[in-house]
C-alpha cells in the first residue's frame, strides 16, 4: 500500500511539475513577444525607401511607418543593426528595401519570417549603382514595385496606395521631361560616385574615382584619375554632396592638381518631412547638370 502511495505521489509530483513548465514556457514566449498596436507596421531600411511609402500611404488608415536608420541619415552601406532595430523589424508586417546590395545589414536577419518589399524587382541594371533612385526611371519603378506590394500585404488601402502612386508617378514624368530636355553633349566629365554613370547619355566620362562606400582609394587610384584628367583635357569634376562634405581633402588635393571645376550633386539620402524633397532635389541636379554642360562648353 505504502508503495502505491509513494508512486501516486510520484505521478501528481510529475504532472505539478509539467503544468509549472508549460506554465513558464507560455510565460517566456508571450514576455517576447512584440505587443500587437492593431496597425499596419511599415519597416523601411532607409531614407529613400521611407519617402516612397509616404508619398504612397498619404491618408491610409492604420499604419505606423518606421525607418531604421532614420537617425543617421546618409547611405547604409556600413550600418550595423542594433538591438532597437531588431525590435522595431520583429513587429513589421512588411519590411522595405532598397535591393542591389545596398543594406547589407539585412543579412543578419531571419528574411524567411519576414514580408519583404524588394524595390529593385525586375530592375535589370543592377551593376551600375544600387543607388537606383538616382535613375528617375528606376524611381518610377520602384515607386510601382512598393505600391504592388503594399497592396499585395496591405489590401485594405488599396485604392489609397493605387490613386497616390499614380499621383506622385504623373510628377516624377513631369519631372523626367526636364531632364529629357537637357541636351546631350561631348563635354568631359570626370565623376566620383558611381550613380552619375547613370547621366553617362548626357556627358562623356572620362574619369572615375569611386572611392565607395568605406572611402577607399589607394594612392595609385589617385594618381591614375588625375593622369587620365589631364590626358584628356577634363574641366569638370562631378562629386556627391557626402563626399564634398566629409572628404574636401581629397578633392582639394585634385583641383590643385588639375585645376579642374568642381560640380556637385546631392544624393539625397538625409532625412526630412518634406514629401516633395525628391521631385525638388533632383530638379535641382538637373538644373546642375545642364549648368555643368553648359560651363563644358563655353570652356
Amino acid at each position: 500500500m505504502t508503495k502505491i502511495k509513494n508512486n501516486s505521489i510520484t505521478i501528481v509530483l510529475i504532472i505539478i511539475s509539467l503544468i509549472l513548465l508549460f506554465v513558464w514556457i507560455v510565460f517566456l514566449n508571450n514576455s517576447n513577444k512584440v505587443e500587437d498596436d492593431g496597425k499596419f507596421n511599415i519597416v523601411t531600411t532607409f531614407y529613400p525607401m521611407e519617402l516612397i511609402i509616404k508619398n504612397i500611404s498619404k491618408d491610409a488608415k492604420n499604419l505606423q511607418i518606421d525607418n531604421i536608420t532614420k537617425e543617421i541619415g546618409g547611405c547604409v552601406h556600413e550600418y550595423s543593426l542594433t538591438p532597437d532595430d531588431a525590435k522595431i523589424i520583429e513587429k513589421a508586417d512588411v519590411l522595405v528595401i532598397n535591393g542591389g546590395d545596398m543594406e547589407h545589414f539585412i543579412q543578419n536577419i531571419n528574411l524567411k519570417k519576414l514580408n519583404i518589399i524588394d524595390s529593385s524587382l525586375d530592375i535589370k541594371d543592377l551593376d551600375t549603382s544600387s543607388h537606383f533612385w538616382m535613375n528617375i526611371d528606376l524611381y518610377i519603378k520602384q515607386v510601382e514595385n512598393i505600391s504592388n506590394g503594399l497592396i499585395k500585404y496591405n489590401p485594405e488601402n488599396k485604392e489609397i496606395y493605387e490613386k497616390n502612386a499614380q499621383e506622385y508617378i504623373k510628377k516624377l514624368n513631369e519631372l523626367k521631361e526636364i531632364y529629357n530636355d537637357i541636351p546631350s553633349s561631348d563635354v568631359n566629365v570626370a565623376i566620383m560616385h558611381d550613380s552619375f554613370n547613370y547621366y553617362k547619355g548626357k556627358f562623356n566620362i572620362t574619369a572615375s574615382l569611386i572611392t565607395g562606400h568605406e572611402g577607399n582609394h589607394s594612392a595609385n587610384d589617385l594618381q591614375d584619375f588625375v593622369n587620365k584628367i589631364k590626358s584628356t583635357q577634363t574641366k569638370i569634376l562631378l562629386v556627391d554632396n557626402d563626399t564634398f562634405n566629409n572628404n574636401q581633402s581629397l578633392i582639394d588635393t585634385i583641383v590643385n592638381d588639375t585645376k579642374i571645376e568642381v560640380f556637385q550633386l546631392n544624393l539625397i539620402v538625409e532625412n526630412t518631412e518634406d514629401l516633395n524633397n525628391y521631385l525638388d532635389l533632383m530638379e535641382y541636379n538637373y538644373e546642375i547638370i545642364e549648368g555643368m554642360i553648359n560651363y563644358g562648353k563655353a570652356y
